[in-house]
């Protein structure tokens, strides 16, 4: 095993450091949402993904602490995501259509969709009078 470098110890140092302002990134944006309050997600994706960089192109003994911290940072993630969907339902994950980030449906889910208004409106034809089963 490779003793880590003084650079090494400089990135742990610089990524520990983000890593803390993501979560606090993370934390604030959950109570911002609770609060039902605007927030500016804009820079977390970039964040997250430089972040993620950065732990992967250390050397590999230099990297494992990290894999708590990623972990917890992950958990985060998932709980701004439910609170997102709390708060905004499907107008965060399914744009109306022409809205920046719609995706026109699929096919098949047109297809589905057809079947589910037939559903809506049509109706058994009455069974004759007189006629038993």
């Amino acid at each position: 095993m490779t003793p880590p470098t003084a650079s090494s110890s400089q990135n742990t140092g610089a990524i520990s450091v983000e890593l803390e302002k993501v979560n606090s990134l993370i934390a604030t944006a959950k109570r911002l949402v609770g609060e039902e309050r605007a927030v500016d997600l804009s820079a977390l994706e970039g964040k997250v993904s430089a972040l993620c960089k950065a732990v992967t192109d250390l050397p590999r003994q230099d990297g494992r602490p990290f894999i708590p911290s990623l972990k917890s940072l992950i958990t985060g993630l998932d709980e701004l995501e439910a609170a997102l969907h709390d708060r905004f339902g499907p107008l965060l994950f399914d744009p109306p259509e022409g809205a920046p980030g719609h995706t026109p449906p699929t096919k098949a889910a047109q297809v589905t969709r057809a079947y589910d208004a037939l559903d809506d409106v049509w109706q058994p034809p009455p069974t004759p009078s007189g006629k038993g089963s």
